[in-house]
């Protein structure tokens, strides 16, 4: 499908542009290193245990900091809030590119406007966008944090609308998480394509109007505005 009346593409960050798995490896090192640095014999299985519990970029952290604590039998005196402050300085430096994120700069090379909207906190997400190097990719680089409730809200889609100045038709939506990439974009009148490489698809939604398996598909999907 080419979405021929389009004139800006917006991206989510995690596991759209950038890889939590790769990204969870790299700091599985940093883990081993400050809690389990007498277990050394263990730290291969340790940074497989890392990798499973936080897996999920949806699932409460505590939570995941509880299952971690428990299959990996801690007993670091590090408590949660020692934890967080480790994954929040650490996090963003182990960002790890999305292999084919190169694919994206065609769009731009195409004609299309290229922005960034992800949940999160500003510094969380947008050290993650330096550390991978794209920034200079894209007219602007957004986190929630800034502007107010998350995705699936409406309103961060809205006000991207806004800041773009152009209709919701005209924008198409590329990520990889159903309620909040596909079915909340859709419900402000945005087009969609899920990125599928990371993700599996949560059958209480309408499917996207496009889906990939690599953003190396991407700019096939759109028309050269050039042309």
């Amino acid at each position: 499908m080419r979405f021929e009346h389009c004139k800006a593409i917006l991206f989510d960050l995690d596991n759209t542009l950038i890889v939590r798995r790769m990204t969870l490896q790299k700091l599985a090192h940093y883990v081993n290193r400050f809690y389990f640095s007498d277990r050394p014999a263990e730290h291969e299985t340790i940074a497989r245990i890392f990798g499973e519990c936080f897996q999920s970029g949806y699932t409460d952290l505590q939570d995941c900091f509880a299952a971690f604590q428990l299959r990996t039998g801690w007993r670091h005196g590090a408590d949660y809030a020692e934890f967080l402050s480790m994954w929040n300085f650490y996090y963003p430096y182990c960002t790890c590119r999305e292999p084919n994120a190169e694919s994206v700069r065609e769009l731009s090379r195409m004609g299309y406007r290229l922005g960034i909207l992800t949940n999160g906190p500003a510094v969380l997400q947008q050290g993650k966008v330096d550390v991978a190097g794209i920034r200079d990719w894209f007219e602007f680089v957004l986190a929630t944090g800034e502007i107010g409730p998350d995705k699936p809200d409406p309103y961060p889609f809205r006000y991207v609308i806004d800041k773009m100045g152009l209709a919701p038709q005209e924008i198409v939506y590329v990520g990889d998480y159903p309620p909040n990439d596909i079915e909340a974009p859709r419900r402000v009148g945005m087009h969609t394509v899920w990125f599928s490489a990371y993700a599996e698809w949560d059958d209480r939604f309408d499917r996207a109007e496009a889906e990939i398996a690599s953003l190396r598909e991407l700019p096939a999907l759109f028309p050269d505005l050039r042309e």
